[in-house]
């Protein structure tokens, strides 16, 4: 695994700034940490699989967003019952009612609610049913140069893409702007 600091002089490399002066090794650290999230969430990695109790009678459960990005997939294992996903805003279209109904045989559906939330449809009645989500991680906070990424190395390369791509577009921002800034100078003495 390579650590932040690695990839950021390959990126100040590839910018052609090496010692950092247009663009610093703490903003292109902060760029690291905030794209590492949309690479894990475009390659589908960082995935791992949570036995859950959802209790009776409860339908709306809480996502721990400070560990997880999203919930992939929810099933039972020992059944290889795998509930079907579906659109919030669907559920309350199709049944008004949805959340006084009830299965004991199980749910058969599940939604996201944003990114905290999610729901069990239909409720549980006054059973408990086990069930495995499978859900993606998020990965561990870029503080420092010589923490370790937690990327499968075979897709740095598209991170590194991703924040040299973003150097460039922000130096050329500050470049745009000042050359605006000039131009209504100009335009105002004249």
């Amino acid at each position: 695994m390579a650590t932040a600091g690695v990839l950021i002089d390959d990126i100040l490399r590839r910018v052609r700034d090496p010692q950092g002066a247009a663009t610093s090794r703490a903003q292109v650290l902060d760029l690291l940490d905030r794209c590492q999230i949309v690479v894990v969430r475009q390659t589908g990695t960082l995935i791992r699989d949570r036995t859950v109790t959802f209790p009776s009678a409860k339908l709306i459960h809480k996502i721990d967003t400070a560990a997880v990005l999203r919930i992939v997939d929810i099933y039972n294992a020992s059944t290889d019952k795998r509930l079907s996903r579906m659109r919030w805003s669907a559920l309350v279209q199709v049944n008004t009612r949805w959340w006084r109904e009830t299965n004991t045989a199980g749910p058969t559906s599940w939604a996201p609610l944003g990114s905290n939330y999610f729901l069990i449809y239909p409720g549980l009645g006054l059973v408990s049913f086990q069930y495995t989500l499978r859900e993606q991680l998020r990965p561990a906070e870029l503080t420092a140069e010589e923490v370790e990424l937690e990327l499968p190395t075979e897709h740095h390369h598209i991170l590194v893409d991703l924040v040299e791509a973003l150097v460039l577009l922000r130096s050329r921002e500050d470049s745009l702007k000042e050359a605006l800034d000039l131009l209504e100078a100009a335009h105002g003495q004249s």
